[in-house]
């Protein structure tokens, strides 16, 4: 999937913005946080088209996108039950 440069402008600011944020958020083995990313995946399985599916394009280190929010996920991260839940990868 190729990304227009808008988007990855847009990425980039995200990102900027987000590590900004970070002293705001919860420590990393928060329930909370296990709890946001659970919702995250579950938001994916039944929302794909609010996600990008990057796992072919591997400029990016992260597996799945949200077009909005730019929130990231990484399968390596992911609870057991979303591998079954996925289509597969689309190629480039």
């Amino acid at each position: 999937m190729l990304l227009s440069s808008f988007h990855l402008r847009l990425h980039c600011l995200t990102m900027f913005f987000k590590a900004e944020d970070s002293s705001q958020k919860q420590p990393e083995g928060s329930s909370w946080r296990k709890e946001s990313e659970e919702a995250s995946w579950k938001n994916l399985i039944q929302n794909p088209d609010k996600w990008w599916d990057v796992r072919s394009d591997k400029q990016f280190s992260h597996d799945f996108e949200h077009k909005d929010t730019g929130k990231a996920l990484w399968l390596s991260s992911s609870p057991s039950w979303v591998f079954e839940k996925l289509p597969p990868a689309k190629p480039l």
